[in-house]
């Protein structure tokens, strides 16, 4: 049976593109933006392009944060992308009071320079591969496209990190995959031929 890859519609997301990308595979897209939509997709993707606490509203807003939240564990297949990944966790320094899915115990916090400055991860970076899987292909001779401020850490964190990248002097969480949950931070529709590789490899995923 053909995988059905829904999209969450945000208001400031890159969603679009994502659609586009995937289409451009041969990939079903539907756009869910209530429950019911939701319940017809095999695949489940929450963009990025905004900040934790608008992404977390949002999706209270229009009723889905509670049934995105009990899809962990489920047969339906999770992909977050920047802040959709970064909600998995429990929150962020990006929007105190604003909490998480909870499904991991990482919490996203600033980029900082030496000054301590804030400072914006943007451009093309490479990956350190801890792991390979053919749920998410990410290869480590390849770059991606980065676009972000706030990180989760990859030290101290156990939910299946496959991928790390360095950045100033901190090691950024790439790329995990946990139970039927998959996370990127950098953005795979920006990310030119290995991004498109990387959501064609989560739309295969069984």
């Amino acid at each position: 049976m053909k995988p059905q890859v829904g999209i969450i519609r945000l208001a400031t997301s890159n969603s679009g593109s994502i659609s586009r990308g995937l289409s451009a595979l041969g990939v079903e897209v539907l756009n869910i933006d209530d429950r019911h939509k939701l319940q017809k997709c095999s695949h489940v993707i929450i963009p990025g392009v905004s900040t934790f606490g608008a992404v977390v509203e949002e999706l209270e807003s229009s009723e889905l944060f509670e049934p995105i939240k009990d899809l962990f564990g489920s047969k339906t297949k999770i992909l977050g992308l920047c802040a959709g990944m970064q909600i998995m966790g429990e929150d962020s320094e990006e929007s105190p009071g604003s909490k998480g899915l909870g499904w991991f115990n990482f919490k996203s916090i600033r980029i900082s320079g030496e000054s301590g400055s804030a400072r914006f991860h943007t451009g093309w970076n490479s990956i350190q591969t801890r792991n390979r899987t053919q749920i998410l292909s990410a290869t480590s001779d390849s770059t991606y496209y980065f676009n972000h401020s706030y990180y989760v850490p990859a030290d101290g964190n156990k939910f299946g990190i496959l991928g790390t990248t360095r950045y100033l002097n901190v090691d950024i969480t790439s790329l995990f995959v946990k139970e039927n949950v998959a996370g990127i931070q950098f953005h795979p529709e920006k990310s030119q031929k290995s991004g498109l590789a990387i959501l064609k490899s989560f739309s295969d995923w069984r």
